[in-house]
């Protein structure tokens, strides 16, 4: 799954953005257990760890793809979360994927502060020899937070990234 996550991603563009979606909604999102013969909910395996990918899609957005990214990718980035967004609160109103990608920046944020950079080339494969990796990746990772929120209009809330 995360292979076929993954190529969605590294495929996506301008032009086929609303096919590259629904693609991606098939593994990221729950779907509405079915009931059986007898009564019990049938719950689809894709469904039942819809969750787990979403998570490792929001996780490999932040980590792999904004390190050197150009600012229009970051802008395809920040409408799929926002596309998931609205897809998942047409079904669960209390599930946000923009508040889940908030938190898992904020987690990234404090271990950037506390990383070697030798350690944080391993986890984000960024090139060997980059004077200031972590600046610029602290740098695109803010302006995509910056992008997701403030640019269009969403609060940023205390529980998910607190600014203090």
């Amino acid at each position: 799954m995360e292979d076929q996550i993954r190529i969605i991603c590294n495929n996506t563009g301008r032009g086929n953005f609303k096919q590259k979606m629904e693609d991606l909604k098939k593994f990221v999102i729950k779907k509405a257990p079915k009931m059986g013969e007898d009564g019990k909910e049938i719950v689809d395996e894709k469904s039942a760890k819809a969750d787990d990918h979403l998570r490792w899609f929001i996780h490999y957005i932040l980590t792999k793809r904004l390190g050197a990214q150009s600012v229009a990718l970051q802008n395809i980035y920040v409408e799929m979360i926002r596309e998931l967004n609205q897809s998942i609160q047409q079904i669960n109103k209390s599930q946000s994927v923009i508040s889940l990608t908030l938190t898992q920046a904020a987690l990234i944020f404090k271990k950037c502060m506390v990383i070697d950079e030798d350690e944080f080339m391993k986890v984000t494969n960024a090139a060997q020899g980059s004077a200031a990796v972590i600046k610029g990746y602290l740098s695109s990772l803010g302006s995509f937070v910056g992008n997701l929120t403030v640019a269009k209009n969403e609060p940023i809330r205390s529980k998910d990234l607190d600014l203090k």
